[in-house]
C-alpha cells in the first residue's frame, strides 16, 4: 500500500478517483498555533500540498517526506520563503492542473516504499545445445559462430521472472558484440498459474542499442511469469554479461524515487541518489560496499546524520567492481559529485567522502581527484591486485569477485596484472596533495583481503604532512563489522559536529 498525505482546502476524492492500492490521508491545515504532528500518519510515500504551510508545520512534516516524493499545486507555491525553501529541498514538482487524475493513477506504480533489484549472472545462462562457448571468469560468456541470416535462439536464462499485479520491470543487459551481428531479447509472458498457455511474446531489438533500460509492462497489468531468451543473427562474437532486473518506477527514478544511472560506452552502469537535506555543509558522499542485491547501502544512516548526502552503488560483477572503469565511467562518478556540490554551492572544503570495505576504494580513489575535507574509511581495500592474489592461498573461494575484477580491469590474471592493478591506485595517491584532507581509518588487524592497507597508507605519506587517525580491530576482514560500523558512525558525527557545527541536527 502506497501512503499519500494530501494537505489542502478539500479532499481530492471529491474530484478524482483514488486507486485502491493507495492509502489516502487528507489533512485539513490546522491553525498556525496548533501542531500538525498529532494528525500525521506514521508513513508517507507521497506528499501533495495544495495550500501553503507555515514554518512550524513544515518542520513537523519534513521528517516524513523524502526528496522526489513531494508534489505541489500552483496555490501551494504562493507561500512564504520558508515554504518555497521546503519545496526546493524536497525536490518538489509542480503538478499540472489538467493532469491530476493521471498523476494519481500513476502513484502506486512509481512511489512504492521499497527498492528492489537483482541480476542474472552469466553463469545462469543456458547456451543452445551444441553451440561452442567459453567463460570469461564468472562475469561473461562468449559465443562465436555463424548464427545464420534469421534470428536464432542462442541462450536463455535458467530462471523465470515473476511480476506481481501492477508491477513493471526495468531490464538492462551487459553485452558487447561484433558489428556484423544483431541480437534481440525475446520475452515470453505467461499468466500467473498457467501450466502451458502462451500469453504474449515480445521482442526487443532497437532498445538494446540505447542507454535506456527496457521497461516491461504486462498488457493487462496482472501477475505473470517471464521467460527471457537471447537471439542472434549474423556472424561474429557475442560477450554476454549480467542481465539486471529492477522493479520499475516508470521514469520516477532508479531503485528509489530520484535515483539516477549513468552508462558508459561499454554498457557499464553507475547508480546514484542525491538528497540535499538542509543544504548546509558538508556534502557527505557514501560509496556502497559489496552488495549482491541491487540497491543503496547506508541510506538510513546517512539520513540520520541530517546533512546533504550522495550515495553510489556499483551494480557490476557480483557485489560491485570497486567503482573502477573506463575513463568515461570514472568521469561519470566524478561529474555526479561535482554536480551535487555545484547545486549546493559547496567547495571541496565542504566535501566528505566515505565508505566501508569495497566502498573505501571509491572514497580514496575519487578523494585523490577531488581532495575533500575528509575521507572516512572502514576496512580499507586499496591494493586490489593483492586482494585478488589472496584468493589463491590466504582466502580460497572467499571473494571470487576479486579475480573477476582483476580480469576485467587488466585483461589478465598474472602477477604482473595484479601489480598493475595495485599501481592504478598508488600512482594516483602518490601524486595527490592530501595535506588539507583529514583521513580516518578503522582496519582489521588480521585482514585477509588487503592485509597491509593501513600500513601502506602510512608508508606512502611518511614524507608528506597528512593527518591520519587510525584504529586497529582484532580479526579478519569480516570478523567484526559491527565494531567497524560503530566507529565509522562516531567519526562521522565527530566531523559533522566539530568541523561543521552540526551537533544538534542529527536525528
Amino acid at each position: 500500500m502506497t501512503e499519500v498525505i494530501q494537505v489542502g482546502p478539500y479532499h481530492w476524492n471529491r474530484i478524482l478517483r483514488i486507486p485502491e492500492e493507495v492509502g489516502w490521508h487528507y489533512l485539513v491545515p490546522p491553525a498556525s498555533g496548533d501542531s500538525l504532528a498529532k494528525v500525521l500518519p506514521e508513513k508517507c510515500d507521497v506528499l501533495i500540498l495544495d495550500i501553503p504551510l507555515s514554518g512550524p508545520h513544515l518542520k513537523e512534516i519534513s521528517r516524513l517526506v523524502k526528496p522526489y516524493t513531494c508534489f505541489h499545486t500552483a496555490r501551494a507555491a504562493q507561500g512564504s520563503r520558508e515554504m518555497l525553501d521546503f519545496l526546493e529541498r524536497k525536490k518538489s514538482v509542480l503538478l499540472n492542473g489538467n493532469a491530476y487524475q493521471s498523476f494519481v493513477n500513476d502513484i502506486p506504480a512509481k512511489y512504492f516504499s521499497k527498492m528492489y533489484g537483482a541480476r542474472f549472472p552469466a553463469e545462469q545462462l543456458i547456451v543452445r545445445e551444441g553451440m561452442p562457448y567459453f567463460a570469461e571468469g564468472h562475469d561473461h560468456i562468449v559465443l562465436e559462430s555463424d548464427f545464420g541470416k534469421e534470428y536464432l535462439q542462442v541462450a536463455n536464462w535458467c530462471y523465470n521472472l515473476r511480476l506481481h499485479k501492477g508491477e513493471s520491470l526495468d531490464l538492462w543487459l551487459e553485452y558487447s558484440k561484433d558489428p556484423g551481428l544483431d541480437i534481440r531479447l525475446q520475452i515470453i509472458e505467461n499468466p500467473d498459474g498457467s501450466t502451458g498457455l502462451l500469453h504474449t511474446v515480445r521482442y526487443f531489438h532497437e532498445e538494446l542499442r540505447t542507454d535506456e533500460q527496457i521497461c516491461y509492462t504486462p498488457d493487462d497489468g496482472k501477475a505473470c511469469n517471464l521467460c527471457l531468451c537471447l537471439q542472434a543473427r549474423g556472424k561474429g562474437k557475442i560477450s554476454i554479461g549480467s542481465l539486471h532486473y529492477r522493479v520499475s518506477r516508470k521514469g520516477a527514478g532508479v531503485l528509489l524515487p530520484g535515483g539516477k544511472r549513468h552508462v558508459d560506452g561499454k554498457r557499464h552502469e553507475i547508480i546514484s541518489y542525491f538528497d540535499p537535506a538542509d543544504r548546509k555543509p558538508p556534502l557527505c558522499v557514501y560509496f556502497s560496499g559489496y552488495r549482491p542485491a541491487e540497491g543503496f547501502e547506508g541510506l538510513g544512516m546517512m539520513r540520520r546524520f541530517g546533512a546533504p548526502f550522495l550515495l553510489f552503488y556499483d551494480p557490476r560483477l557480483e557485489g560491485g567492481e570497486f567503482y573502477l572503469g573506463s575513463r568515461e565511467y570514472e568521469q561519470n562518478v566524478e561529474k555526479t559529485i561535482r554536480e551535487a556540490m555545484d547545486e549546493l554551492g559547496f567547495s571541496n572544503r565542504e566535501l566528505v567522502l566515505s565508505g566501508l570495505s569495497m566502498g573505501t576504494f571509491g572514497a580514496f580513489y575519487y578523494g585523490c581527484r577531488l581532495q575533500p575535507f575528509a575521507i572516512l574509511a572502514g576496512k580499507p581495500l586499496l591494493s586490489l591486485g593483492n586482494v585478488a592474489r589472496n584468493e589463491r592461498l590466504l582466502r580460497p573461494g572467499g571473494f571470487p569477485t576479486s579475480l573477476d575484477l582483476l580480469l576485467q580491469q587488466t585483461g589478465g590474471l598474472t602477477e604482473q596484472d595484479a601489480e598493475a592493478l595495485n599501481r592504478r591506485f598508488w600512482d594516483l595517491f602518490d601524486k595527490t596533495d592530501l595535506s588539507d584532507t583529514k583521513i580516518a581509518i578503522a582496519y582489521m588487524q588480521g585482514d585477509d583481503y588487503d592485509a597491509t592497507a593501513y600500513e601502506d597508507i602510512l608508508r606512502h605519506v611518511q614524507a608528506r604532512q597528512v593527518r591520519i587517525a587510525g584504529k586497529g580491530i582484532i580479526g579478519r576482514h569480516n570478523d567484526n563489522t559491527t565494531e567497524i560500523v560503530k566507529w565509522f558512525q562516531s567519526r562521522y558525527v565527530e566531523v559533522l559536529r566539530e568541523d561543521f557545527g552540526r551537533g544538534n541536527d542529527q536525528q
